[in-house]
C-alpha cells in the first residue's frame, strides 16, 4: 500500500514537472515571436482604453492600431498604440497623440505589477506639473488635463508648471 502511494505521488510530481516545462517552452516561444516583430493586440484594446481613460480622468477613449512586441535589450513588453484620443464627458478632447509606446517591465508583469520602463508619445502634448502641495504629476495633454486641481493652482497664481527637483 505504501509503495502504491509513493508511486502515485511520483507520477503526480512528474506530471506537474512536465506541465511546468511545457509552460516554460510556450512562454519562451511567445517571447521569441514577440522579439521578431510586433503582433496585433486587439485582445488588449478594452483594458488599455480603460487604463488610459482612468489615467487622464477622461470619459471615452479611442485607439487605432494596437500592437505588442518584446524588447530584449530592456527586457520589456512594449505596447504601441496609434491614433490615440481621450475625451471628457462633454466630448472635449483632452488627450490626442498620433502614437504612444509604453515599455513595461516583463519581470514585474509576471508577478502582477505594471511598471513602465519607458514612455514615448509622438504628435501629442506631454505635461509635467507641480501641484500646490509640491507633488509632481505627469501625463498626456495640456497642464489642465493632467490635474483636476487647476482651479486651486490658478487661484494661488501658480500656472501649474514647475521645475523638476
Amino acid at each position: 500500500m505504501r509503495r502504491a502511494a509513493r508511486l502515485a505521488v511520483l507520477y503526480v510530481l512528474e506530471a506537474v514537472a512536465a506541465l511546468l516545462a511545457l509552460c516554460i517552452l510556450a512562454g519562451g516561444a511567445l517571447l521569441w515571436r514577440l522579439a521578431e516583430g510586433p503582433l496585433d493586440a486587439e485582445i488588449l484594446r478594452e483594458p488599455v482604453m480603460e487604463t488610459l481613460t482612468a489615467a487622464v480622468e477622461g470619459e471615452t477613449a479611442s485607439i487605432g492600431a494596437l500592437q505588442v512586441r518584446f524588447d530584449p535589450g530592456s527586457a520589456a513588453l512594449v505596447v504601441m498604440a496609434d491614433a490615440v484620443q481621450v475625451s471628457d464627458g462633454a466630448g472635449e478632447v483632452i488627450v490626442s497623440a498620433e502614437r504612444i509606446e509604453a515599455a513595461l517591465a516583463l519581470d514585474l508583469l509576471l508577478v502582477g505589477q505594471v511598471r513602465p520602463v519607458s514612455l514615448e508619445a509622438d504628435g501629442g502634448v506631454f505635461s509635467i506639473i507641480r501641484t500646490h502641495d509640491g507633488e509632481l504629476r505627469a501625463g498626456l495633454g495640456a497642464p489642465q488635463a493632467v490635474s483636476r486641481e487647476r482651479a486651486e493652482a490658478s487661484a494661488s497664481g501658480d500656472d501649474g508648471l514647475g521645475a523638476l527637483s
